[in-house]
């Protein structure tokens, strides 16, 4: 459990560094670009004397990182497009509950809540999960809003089920890293995703003029050692932890942290915030039975 306790600190710093360099005027898709890359940099690093090794691993995780990579670019670019186009709190809330697509996949494919196990262990499981979906739901009704300027309904429609799909698949290709047999190939998968994602975002760039500033590079590392350590220790966690309990979990406590701190930092009010911090607590209890 200790790498899911530091996978959730750093993606939630992930969030709310990402919240502050928008704040002071960062272009998203800049930061995007810089984060990624700066993720691919620092896996890299300590490789750069045994690459032979580390590329011997790439026949047992190509498949699975050009997946991955594909899925977390769209996903980055859909949900920015569709927070631009759509309600706020529907936005972020539908995009965090693509967590279902890896919670079924870790029930169905691999088995985690197997005949195996007791009725009453697995119904208080998915117990756990409904619980934690219905404290995302909660939290996006409470906080919803709209950006000025929305004109296209359908445009937001289609890119959030681009958003939606696209998220679930990549945590489902994280889900399979629980697979790997080394920890080479686990890195070798991030740094691959990582660096694709990154190189994916270059062409919309250069179609939108879009500029990269000494903002974005500064900001974007900042980022990349938050998404190095929150992602690199999920990848752990995966593999020692079932993926009933990461994704839930993973995704409930991020969602403490920046109320939390939309709260304490940015005078932030949720509507009947205990409420929702009630939900979340019962459900994490759930899934850590």
């Amino acid at each position: 459990m200790d790498y899911l306790v530091v996978s959730i600190l750093f993606m939630g710093l992930l969030s709310l560094f990402m919240r502050y360099s928008l704040g002071r005027g960062a272009d998203p898709l800049s930061l995007n670009f810089v984060f990624r890359g700066a993720v691919a940099l620092f896996l890299l690093l300590p490789h750069l004397d045994n690459l032979t090794n580390l590329l011997a691993r790439w026949e047992a995780s190509a498949l699975l990182t050009t997946v991955a990579a594909l899925s977390f670019w769209l996903s980055g670019l859909a949900s920015l497009k569709a927070v631009q186009l759509g309600p706020l709190g529907a936005s972020w809330t539908i995009l965090r509950c693509a967590m279902v697509l890896p919670v079924l996949a870790s029930i169905l494919y691999w088995g985690e809540l197997s005949s195996s196990a007791s009725t009453l262990y697995a119904a208080l499981r998915l117990g756990g999960v409904v619980l934690a979906f219905a404290t995302v739901i909660f939290y996006g009704l409470a906080s919803r809003g709209r950006r000025p300027g929305v004109t296209s309904r359908n445009g937001w429609t289609a890119w959030m089920a681009a958003a939606f799909l696209s998220q679930g698949i990549w945590e489902i290709c994280l889900r399979a890293t629980a697979d790997f047999h080394h920890n080479e190939s686990r890195a070798l998968f991030l740094l691959g995703v990582f660096a694709f994602s990154s190189l994916f975002t270059l062409p919309v760039m250069l179609w939108t003029r879009t500029r990269l500033r000494t903002l974005e590079i500064g900001y974007g590392f900042l980022l990349g050692g938050c998404a190095l350590l929150g992602t690199g220790t999920r990848v752990l966690a995966l593999r020692d932890v079932p993926g009933t309990i990461v994704f839930p979990l993973t995704t409930i406590s991020v969602i403490f942290i920046t109320q939390a701190a939309g709260r304490f930092l940015w005078g932030e009010k949720i509507r009947h915030g205990g409420i929702g911090l009630i939900m979340g607590l019962v459900a994490a209890l759930l899934l850590t039975l």
